[in-house]
């Protein structure tokens, strides 16, 4: 998917225990907006929305989350990510899902990252 703001994002969702609710799967999308605030200059801080997608199993149900974020990142080196994810909608076995997932760690255009996830995926 084509990204208006030149920074398309792709990976997989893995976790490390084995819990009824864990997401599984991969994510994709593009990032609508990536604006700077006033303070960029001092904290080298951007925000940023995005539209994504995550292709998987959700408590054993399959299908796709349609999902909106908002968050900021650092142009530093460490690469520092603070992403909320609004769960919008689902397809397959997950239509209708809602909620929000919180998820922070690094991310680099180049290189990739890795983020800690947690929230609240509503299923029917």
């Amino acid at each position: 998917m084509p990204s208006p703001a030149g920074v398309p994002v792709a990976g997989g969702i893995v976790h490390r225990r084995h819990l009824p609710g864990d997401i599984s799967g991969s994510f994709s999308g593009s990032a609508n907006a990536v604006t700077p605030t006033a303070d960029t200059p001092t904290t080298s801080v951007l925000t940023f929305t995005s539209d994504s997608t995550i292709t998987g199993a959700v408590k054993g149900k399959r299908g796709t989350l349609i999902v909106k974020n908002a968050g900021v990142f650092t142009t530093k080196s460490d690469g520092s990510i603070v992403d909320l994810q609004t769960i919008v909608g689902g397809t397959g076995k997950l239509a209708g899902a809602q909620g929000f997932v919180r998820a922070s760690g690094t991310f680099s255009a180049a290189d990739g990252g890795n983020s800690e996830y947690e929230g609240s995926v509503c299923v029917g």
